[in-house]
């Protein structure tokens, strides 16, 4: 408690501090002097970062050194109005600085105290334990992928008696059954019958309904007319849950009764389009490791943690009350849990992994799914006026505005990276400034906005990969995200699709604007080479405005190294295992290790002298631990490949399994362990970075990769071929 007053106290002081010393005027030395000492405090307080009081002072040096500029780019730096050819351009830069000011704000607010909670045991002997609806929505994914889900969901650690899953078939209904198109009708009726006897199976219920309407929301609530349990667990059809996913969340439930939401995160197991075409999965943090480790706690800390679609429990009687799962937008997910945060009720987010999903493969589907984000984001803002929702408090409106705010970065980006092309091009000086001042004001905002972040989220977003996710998106989310300006009811949702291959490198669809914009930026140092040649006298500026250009291309050139997609043939990502086991043959029993698994199968390490009695298709059984100390799981496998390497013998073995009984083994052995996703989880942050050497990764990425997608697509004919794209290869606004 004292500690916690002390750092109230401490926020007090160092904000009025701020915001009195941060508006006196001085002159340009003693700007020079302060800003930069401010500047070293940083570095000082990097040190302490992991410390709430090195966050408070982080936040309050970084925030003297921007509002510092703000207030000397607000009142000295516009072009004239009547110099509508500076002042116009120089206007859009302003604006796009004082939005990112706002959101650096917002942010700062949102994350400035995370909350990090534990899990709450259970007693599966209490009478009033809530029972379990767990519902797994399905539109048009593929049975194998499905059956992996079920699998999992059935066997979940919970008294049997107290838990149902529920497959929910979007793909199935008497509207897709009977459309018009005959081909397209028959498919829908043979995957229904697919899913039907899946859930024969394994023991789920199968239900559908007469139409899609309302799409995900519609098909999860048409369910609740046909389930009556406490409390409503929901899974993507590719999130596989842990044995302990209820375990560990029913517990808030029990707790307090006015807990509504308990979200935990979406766990991936394999990179995202951009981490891997560039080859950076796992070193570097993924886009995702910001919003679930370092974002949604801080969201807790103000009762704001939101729905995310999957991998949550929520309390059925609050989303009766709320009518149900919302669908006004197409991001169901956050609009439902500002819902039920307006009715008074609570949410927890528990940063433990405890389901295992998947990542759009190609970069198509990747901007589709961010494109579907974006619009749902902005629906909420303009049609749930988010600022004057009544019900939420005032930390709340701020949180849901920030998440809603955050994606007009979209705009704002390409306005940074174009912005020197002004005046490299066409000799505008949209920023009134010179060389003193910028090393007073513009160089020190810069360094104190990028240490800032490192400070706060140094393991999980290193400096400048922000920056790239941003522009990798905005070229063509800006389109959708307009579209839901002029329109916020017109966007639709579609499925985001998972499992998808490719069988050689090749451009991405969408990598025409990605070239066109390094070919602008390539002739934008071209036009800085000429007017340092031919202007000796600003040749100070000169340098200041190309540096800022070669920035931009370096991000351009990593750009298009992420859009060139690589070779990818695996549909389900190996899993890291490292069980101990026993082989069993005819020729005898082997001690083993499980290396890595996938839902196909797994990859074992054995003795040396098993080898001559192994042949390639031969059937074997594993004997593995099982959950409870003392059992084992037995699961008949086909050998696939064997192979020795650095003295140890490895054989690859595909599932074959006898019994539904060996097939839950199966997924229980490769999905079931949560403390396998924690230890992942733990070891996918990778050390942090410093500014100069994120910048060198930054480059490393631009030229190790960006540079030779660009060869491959100059050989490939992508340059002549690029604006003769049919629409249907682009993202189209909804």
């Amino acid at each position: 408690m004292a500690y916690r007053f002390f750092a109230r106290i401490l926020w007090v002081v160092l904000l009025t501090a701020i915001g009195c010393s941060a508006t006196l005027p001085v002159s340009l030395e003693a700007q020079l002097l302060v800003a930069w000492s401010f500047v070293g405090a940083l570095f000082l307080v990097s040190a302490l970062k992991a410390h709430r009081t090195g966050r408070i002072l982080g936040i309050s040096f970084a925030a003297f050194v921007t509002i510092r500029y703000i207030i000397w780019r607000t009142t000295s730096t516009l072009p004239a109005p009547d110099d509508l050819l500076n002042f116009i351009p120089g206007l859009v830069l302003y604006v796009a600085e004082i939005f990112s000011f706002m959101m650096f704000l917002l942010s700062i607010f949102v994350i400035s105290n995370p909350l990090h909670r534990k899990s709450i045991p259970i007693d599966d002997a209490d009478p009033d334990l809530p029972s379990v609806d767990v519902l797994i929505p399905t539109y048009d994914e593929e049975p194998n992928l499905l059956l992996i889900t079920l699998t999992a969901a059935v066997s979940l650690d919970y008294p049997k008696s107290r838990f149902k899953v529920y497959l929910l078939d979007d793909g199935g209904t008497r509207q897709k059954c009977n459309q018009a198109d005959a081909l397209k009708a028959d498919s829908a009726r043979r995957r229904a019958e697919k899913l039907k006897e899946l859930c024969r199976t394994t023991g789920a219920i199968y239900l559908t309904r007469d139409r899609n309407e309302h799409a995900k929301a519609g098909n999860i609530n048409a369910s609740f007319a046909k389930i009556k349990g406490d409390l409503v667990a929901i899974l993507d059809a590719d999130h596989v849950p842990s044995s302990d996913f209820l375990r560990k969340t029913v517990g808030f439930f029990v707790k307090d009764p006015g807990m509504a939401l308990v979200q935990t995160p979406h766990f991936f197991l394999n990179p995202d389009p951009v981490e891997y075409n560039l080859k950076t999965f796992p070193r570097m943090p993924s886009e995702n490791e910001l919003f679930y480790r370092n974002i949604q706690p801080g969201l807790d800390r103000w009762n704001a943690a939101f729905f995310c679609g999957s991998a949550a429990l929520l309390r059925r009687s609050a989303l009766d009350e709320v009518g149900g799962i919302s669908g006004n937008s197409i991001t169901e997910d956050c609009e439902t849990a500002m819902d039920l945060h307006a009715q008074g009720y609570r949410s927890a987010y528990l940063d433990q992994p405890l389901i295992a999903g998947l990542q759009p493969e190609s970069f198509v589907s990747f901007i589709g799914q961010r494109s579907r984000w974006a619009q749902g984001m902005i629906q909420i803002l303009l049609l749930k006026n988010v600022l004057w929702r009544s019900g939420l408090s005032l930390a709340q409106r701020l949180c849901y505005l920030s998440n809603s705010l955050y994606w007009f970065f979209v705009f704002i980006r390409p306005i940074f990276v174009l912005g020197p092309l002004c005046y490299l091009f066409f000799g505008l000086q949209i920023v009134r400034t010179n060389v003193p001042e910028f090393f007073a004001y513009i160089l020190p905002h810069i360094v104190a906005s990028v240490m800032l972040p490192n400070i706060l989220n140094g393991k999980v977003r290193w400096p400048f990969i922000s920056e790239l996710y941003e522009y990798v998106l905005s070229l063509h989310l800006s389109r959708a995200v307009l579209s839901v300006l002029i329109n916020p009811r017109a966007p639709q949702f579609k499925v985001t699709a998972k499992g998808e291959t490719t069988t050689s490198d090749r451009a991405s669809p969408l990598a025409g604007p990605f070239v066109w914009m390094v070919l602008l930026l390539t002739a934008g140092m071209v036009a800085a080479a000429w007017r340092f040649v031919a202007l000796p006298e600003s040749r100070e500026i000169i340098g200041i405005v190309a540096f800022w250009n070669s920035v931009s291309l370096l991000l351009a050139l990593a750009g298009l190294g992420a859009v060139y997609e690589q070779r990818q043939i695996r549909k389900f990502p190996r899993i890291n295992l490292q069980v101990p086991a026993h082989l069993k043959l005819d020729g005898g029993d082997f001690p083993a290790q499980v290396v890595n698994g996938s839902a196909n199968g797994l990859n074992i390490e054995l003795p040396m002298h098993a080898r001559s009695q192994m042949s390639e298709s031969m059937i074997v059984t594993l004997l593995a631990p099982g959950e409870e100390e003392g059992t084992e799981r037995q699961i008949t496998l086909r050998v696939r490949r064997m192979s020795v390497s650095g003295g140890v013998f490895s054989v690859g073995c595909e599932f074959n399994p006898v019994s539904q009984t060996e097939a839950t083994a199966a997924v229980q052995l490769v999905y079931g362990n949560s403390r396998i996703w924690a230890k992942r989880w733990h070891n996918r942050v990778p050390a942090e970075r410093s500014i100069f050497r994120s910048f060198w990764f930054l480059v490393g990425l631009a030229l190790g990769h960006g540079v030779p997608a660009a060869w491959k697509m100059c050989k490939s004919g992508i340059l002549r071929t690029a604006s003769q794209k049919k629409t249907s290869d682009t993202v189209p606004a909804q």
